[in-house]
């Protein structure tokens, strides 16, 4: 469920011992406006030392959804999370989560 006028809601963490890349396909859905996107994250240390993210997003909306996504790092995880604006109305979120080790 794509919450109203949430921050910082985690949709999915990875640990990234041993994963050099992630990608996240999403699509949030509020009323009749659909946001579709894909976030891809790479680690961007050769030696897993200190984890560093190169993070890329492109996404395409047929209206202003009033949702974006955020990546952070925590210890070893990269977490994927959403914000979302006061409209007043809740929504869908759909998603995957492909990585390579």
């Amino acid at each position: 469920e794509l919450l109203n006028n949430t921050t910082t809601t985690l949709m999915a963490q990875v640990d990234t011992t041993g994963v050099k890349a992630v990608e996240f396909n999403y699509i949030f859905i509020r009323d009749n406006l659909v946001r579709k996107g894909v976030v891809n994250v790479v680690k961007s240390n050769a030696d897993d030392s200190s984890l560093t993210l190169a993070v890329d997003e492109e996404y395409s909306e047929n209206g202003p959804v009033g949702a974006t996504i955020t990546v952070y790092e925590s210890g070893d995880y990269v977490n994927i999370a959403y914000s979302s604006t006061n409209t007043g109305i809740t929504g869908q979120i759909y998603h995957s989560l492909n990585y390579l080790a």
